[in-house]
């Protein structure tokens, strides 16, 4: 979560969100196999009431970009950062679980049982009004290191 402090800052900071100039970084934790090591997943996303999840991969739906990274592999999990280009509801979630790769505890979107949801905000980076860029790190949460060490 970014919230600006001062409204003057408000403006600007919701016009990087959407020039795509915040680049926000997630731990996602999904069962082996994963073939590759690196991906773009590019499916469009929308809601559909009439379905449960009623968020998911569709045709007419919004462009929805997310770029995947295998960081490690141990014990039957893959730990990914997944870097979403675009910012639709539940977009790691749906991109993972349509290329066959559900998160660990996802039961919406047909994950593994997991103690938990296995997708952590990791880090979020974004230009400052003075230019410099300022990034934001969120420790590594408790089980993550369970899964899978992601400095081994």
């Amino acid at each position: 979560l970014l919230a600006a402090k001062r409204l003057e800052a408000h403006s600007p900071l919701a016009s990087m969100f959407a020039a795509r100039e915040v680049e926000k970084r997630y731990l996602a934790v999904v069962a082996a196999p994963v073939p590759w090591e690196e991906r773009v997943v590019d499916h469009p996303i929308a809601r559909d009431p009439a379905r449960k999840p009623q968020w998911g991969v569709r045709a007419d739906g919004a462009p929805a970009q997310t770029r995947l990274r295998v960081l490690a592999r141990q014990d039957g999990r893959v730990l990914l950062e997944a870097n979403p280009v675009t910012g639709r509801t539940n977009q790691i979630r749906i991109h993972c679980a349509a290329e066959g790769h559900p998160l660990l505890g996802d039961a919406v979107y047909g994950g593994p049982p997991a103690p938990r949801l296995f997708l952590h905000a990791w880090t979020l980076e974004f230009p400052m009004l003075d230019g410099q860029r300022r990034r934001i790190v969120s420790p590594i949460p408790a089980g993550f290191p369970e899964v899978v060490n992601p400095f081994a």
